[in-house]
C-alpha cells in the first residue's frame, strides 16, 4: 500500500519543480524580447564582422600511431 501512496505524494512536488523552471525560462525570454531592436542588431553585427584572420588558427592534430599487428591470427588462451 505504501509503495503506491509514496510516489503519488511525491508527484506534486516534482511537478512543482517543473513549474518553477518553466517560469524562469519564460522570464528570460521576456527579458530578451524587451531589449531594443537596435541593441540586438549591433550584437549580431559584431559577431558577423569577425573575420578568419581575427581568430586564432587551430593547431594541427597530432598524428595517430598505427596499432601493432597481431600477426593475423587469434590465439587461444587457457582459462586455468
Amino acid at each position: 500500500m505504501s509503495k503506491i501512496i509514496l510516489p503519488l505524494l511525491l508527484l506534486p512536488l516534482l511537478a512543482g519543480c517543473a513549474v518553477v523552471d518553466l517560469a524562469a525560462h519564460g522570464m528570460k525570454q521576456y527579458e530578451k524580447s524587451k531589449q531594443p531592436a537596435v541593441q540586438q542588431q549591433t550584437a549580431t553585427a559584431e559577431t558577423e564582422s569577425v573575420s578568419p584572420s581575427d581568430t586564432v588558427p587551430a593547431s594541427e592534430p597530432e598524428p595517430v600511431m598505427a596499432a601493432p599487428s597481431s600477426s593475423g591470427s587469434i590465439k587461444a588462451q587457457s582459462l586455468d
